[in-house]
């Protein structure tokens, strides 16, 4: 996030009055409008770090294994412990989006105006999981990094194949995201544009924040980590923690907090 909100926001906002419509990365279609519309006083939204607490809160009061449990209690248990950490509801999660371009850090969300056209695109760009997750749950197809920090580990000594000393610089990569199992239509039903003059998008993109609308569903989480290592030709190695974040993604909404309104919306 980058310190671009406090840890927990509540706001409201008041709906846009551009035109605005949703369209998929790949066929870049015009569909009909999606009205933005006010949302309650009481609209919260968390952090992808407030987002990842929460759901190791709510796993960590998993009912123990009981040896004098029958199949059929265990079961009961189980069940009644899912119903109690992922309940029926929507959370708002906030990211800072990147803008005409996709660094190595930071969230998938990507906007991208066009002045001849007048058209702000926002898309969601998807990403690998690490090697050792996709191995570990091969559900998940792709990711939807909703925050990325690299950090420099600094250089360690080593030896290349033929025995001769070298600096190999480290790097470790932290992730948090979202585990996507259909790649196209995820990317379908987060992707959108909105008709915008030069002027206003210069004074309002630099405002903008995304906010995914996730429902937490089991298992809740997956976390993994993957070194890949320094090689002849590349002295770099590369060590990447995922965690993924299991749930729907009901769509993505464009906010502007300073104006307090809805500026644009995927359908």
């Amino acid at each position: 996030m980058r310190n671009a909100f406090p840890t927990l926001i509540a706001f409201t906002l008041v709906a846009s009055s551009a035109t605005v419509g949703a369209q998929s990365a790949e066929s870049q279609g015009a569909v009909p409008a999606a009205t933005a519309s006010l949302l309650p006083k009481d609209f919260t939204a968390v952090s992808p770090a407030q987002l990842d607490a929460l759901i190791q809160r709510r796993l960590s009061r998993a009912p123990k294994v009981d040896p004098f449990a029958t199949p059929e209690m265990t079961a009961k248990a189980r069940q009644r412990f899912e119903l109690e950490a992922f309940p029926a509801e929507t959370l708002n999660v906030i990211l800072q989006p990147q803008f005409g371009k996709s660094d190595r850090d930071g969230s998938g969300c990507r906007l991208d105006y066009y002045p001849s056209d007048e058209r702000l695109t926002f898309t969601t760009v998807l990403a690998q999981p690490n090697t050792r997750l996709g191995r570990e749950h091969p559900e998940i197809r792709s990711l939807l990094i909703l925050d990325s920090r690299t950090e420099d580990r600094g250089d360690a000594s080593g030896t290349n194949r033929f025995g001769a000393a070298m600096s190999i610089a480290r790097f470790t990569t932290k992730r948090l995201a979202i585990a996507v199992d259909s790649p196209a239509d995820f990317v379908a039903r987060t992707s959108g544009f909105v008709s915008i003059s030069p002027e206003e998008a210069r004074r309002v993109v630099p405002r903008l924040r995304c906010v995914i609308l996730l429902s937490p569903a089991v298992p809740g989480r997956a976390a993994s980590s993957d070194t890949r290592p320094a090689t002849f030709d590349s002295p770099t190695q590369v060590t990447t923690d995922d965690t993924a974040f299991f749930g729907r993604v009901h769509g993505l909404w464009l906010i502007d907090p300073q104006a307090r309104r809805i500026f644009a919306r995927s359908q």
